[in-house]
């Protein structure tokens, strides 16, 4: 089994409005997300857990203030590295 984590930590004083959308392959959109994360905190989201699909294209998020976003993927109880962070806006053509 794997599972894929999303960690999204405000590092502002204010609260950050958050928007997540998650889309497949072909530019069609999953799942979309949103809600506040409190200064200084962070939010946990498992694709696992809110997709029904084992494989999505692009994790497009979005806020009010600056985050810092992580990545961790999981394979057969292991931490593997993710080093495929791009900016999407400049090498998506949809």
């Amino acid at each position: 089994m794997a599972e894929t984590d999303v960690m999204i930590s405000n590092i502002s004083t204010r609260e950050a409005d958050v928007y997540v959308w998650i889309y497949d392959f072909q530019g069609k959109i999953l799942k979309e997300l949103s809600g506040t994360i409190s200064p200084k905190a962070t939010a946990y989201v498992s694709l696992y857990d809110e997709l029904d699909v084992e494989t999505v294209g692009v994790i497009d998020i979005r806020s009010t203030e600056p985050l810092i976003i992580a990545v961790e993927y999981i394979r057969d109880g292991k931490s593997w590295s993710i080093k495929n962070i791009v900016n999407w806006y400049t090498t998506t053509n949809w």
